[in-house]
């Protein structure tokens, strides 16, 4: 019987190590999980944003995300996401003690199914000649 479990055991074990993947660029992160049936997902991050985060915060180490999605927008096809990097040599000064501490980057973005951000019906109004000024926001004529 315990023979039998041991081997049942290094199965799932196998079916899960077969799900690993390569580490990819946190946008394709972020594009997993908008894919992904649970809207979540998770991976080693390597490239651009990773290399900027290491150096940052003066790690070495790999750096994981772990990507949930908070909500559906509007937007057919858009969600908001959150982004959690961690890993084992993340760290930084506490600003008061001045020890090193262990640190997690957490972001949120909008993001839509076909990589872009989506669109805001405030923003798309906004000219050279109104950008940046202080102004009252109106919401688009309902349909």
């Amino acid at each position: 019987m315990i023979r039998t479990i041991g081997i049942y055991g290094v199965l799932l074990l196998s079916a899960g190590l077969a799900h690993a993947q390569a580490p990819l660029d946190l946008f394709d992160a972020l594009m997993g999980a908008m894919n992904a049936p649970t809207g979540s997902y998770q991976t080693q991050i390597q490239g651009k944003m990773a290399d900027y985060l290491r150096g940052a915060l003066h790690a070495n180490s790999a750096l994981f995300v772990d990507v949930s999605t908070v909500s559906a927008l509007p937007q057919e096809g858009c969600k908001r996401l959150r982004a959690k990097v961690t890993g084992p040599g993340l760290q930084a000064p506490n600003t008061q003690t001045g020890v090193l501490t262990p640190v997690t980057f957490t972001m949120e973005i909008n993001l839509c199914a076909d990589g872009r951000a989506p669109v805001i019906p405030a923003m798309t109004a906004a000219t050279p000649a109104n950008f940046g000024t202080t102004a009252t926001p109106t919401r688009a004529p309902s349909p």
